[in-house]
């Protein structure tokens, strides 16, 4: 057997959640991105802890890493780690101008009516998880201010 050594570098990747951590096994070039990339599937960002603005941060800070491979926490060992990362990048950007386009088109609306236009090339039947990736995606814009937010939960073009 032969013994040798390995550094396993943490790396803050808030976003899934605050709290979430990736680890680089350097000599490899290998990530282990847990919930933060999915093979298959984007990951759920759901407030308040989740934050669709630190998640793109560190979607954006993986980049600046080099890497060879990228082991999610559910799915198969990921190759092209960048493109995969520009992939989530670019989608979670298309699901944005979605949430925009859809809010200037109604003029102002709800989550509950925002989902239809927001996520209408998913299955319905994920609409209820959808839920909190169009809030945290609304949160953000609300951040940016270039969406608001009125008392009775109603959303329109800032």
């Amino acid at each position: 057997m032969n013994e040798a050594e390995y550094t396993l570098k943490v790396i803050h990747t808030p976003g899934h959640a605050s709290n979430h951590l990736c680890f680089l096994l350097e000599e490899e070039k290998l990530i282990f991105t847990g919930d933060h990339i999915m093979d298959g599937s984007t990951v759920v960002i759901a407030p308040p802890d989740g934050n669709m603005k630190q998640y793109i941060d560190s979607l954006e800070l993986l980049k600046e890493l080099d890497l060879k491979y990228i082991a999610p926490g559910h799915g198969n060992v990921l190759e092209n780690p960048h493109s995969v990362v520009d992939w989530i990048v670019g989608h979670r950007m298309y699901r944005e101008k979605k949430v925009i386009d859809s809010i200037t088109e109604a003029s102002k609306a709800t989550i509950d009516e925002l989902i239809y236009s927001v996520y209408d090339d998913v299955d319905k039947n994920l609409y209820g998880i959808a839920k909190y990736s169009l809030e945290a995606h609304l949160n953000k814009l609300i951040e940016e201010d270039r969406v608001l937010k009125d008392k009775d939960n109603y959303f329109w073009k800032g």
